[in-house]
């Protein structure tokens, strides 16, 4: 499974992403990452407006031919959304190249 995560919007307007394959991760990193991204198919985000200054974040899910993208916003992440997200940013970098 490879997921691609980027980061935009807040106060300064920065961006940040990362891509994760979780063949090339530890076996608990990638176990943990398939049990939150298992977690967001089973409860997508709803569709809300954006908030100034709020983060949104895209996730997109490529496993084999299967293609998903995830809009989400700061300010309606559910828990396991949120600990998704954490993981995500945690990785992720300033300014990624996509």
């Amino acid at each position: 499974m490879i997921i691609r995560f980027l980061q935009s919007g807040g106060f300064a307007g920065l961006r940040r992403g990362t891509t994760l394959n979780t063949e090339q991760m530890s076996p608990d990193d990638a176990e943990i990452l398939v049990d939150l991204v298992t977690s967001l198919r089973a409860d997508p985000p709803r569709k809300q407006g954006q908030h100034a200054d709020e983060f949104q974040f895209r996730v997109r899910v490529e496993e084999g031919a299967v293609r998903e993208e995830y809009q989400l916003s700061e300010s309606t992440l559910n828990e396991s959304q949120q600990q998704l997200v954490d993981f995500l940013t945690a990785r992720s970098e300033f300014n990624p190249k996509e």
